[in-house]
């Protein structure tokens, strides 16, 4: 099982800080999570497997690299499909795997 999740980060403070949206007084980033899980048994995580920071300025969506350069997103919700394809490259093909999203995963 992979659960994905995005996750905002935000910090506060008066000083600009390179490669961070500005939101009012907040600077932040968002973070896009995938996680294994075991589907049987007591629950065991097996470590990160998909990780993408994206930045949100005026609505505009971008997936960040970690040079510090950046690449658009179709829109805000193409990231959870672009998490889904990050992970499926690199999954065992005799593995079944159903990944789990919350509601934006629909968008």
């Amino acid at each position: 099982m992979l659960l994905h999740d995005t996750t905002e980060h935000t910090f506060e403070g008066d000083e600009t800080r390179i490669g961070l949206s500005t939101r009012g007084k907040h600077q932040s980033f968002w973070s896009h999570v995938t996680l294994p899980f075991a589907a049987a048994g007591a629950p065991q995580a097996f470590g990160v497997v998909g990780l993408r920071a994206h930045l949100c300025d005026h609505g505009v969506w971008t997936w960040t690299r970690s040079d510090g350069s950046g690449e658009p997103v179709r829109k805000g919700s193409a990231r959870w499909i672009d998490g889904v394809h990050e992970v499926v490259g690199t999954t065992p093909d005799a593995l079944d795997v159903v990944h789990v999203a919350d509601r934006e995963g629909d968008a």
